[in-house]
């Protein structure tokens, strides 16, 4: 397994068909996982 946190960048790679099962674009399927509340 891969730590995302050990990293500074990270880049995470997907098919390009994921991007319509995703409903939305690449920018849509990136938003953090995990945030800091608002």
């Amino acid at each position: 397994k891969i730590d995302p946190f050990s990293y500074k960048k990270l880049a995470v790679l997907f098919d390009g068909i994921e991007l319509a099962r995703g409903g939305g674009g690449a920018r849509c399927m990136t938003c953090p996982i995990e945030r800091e509340d608002l």
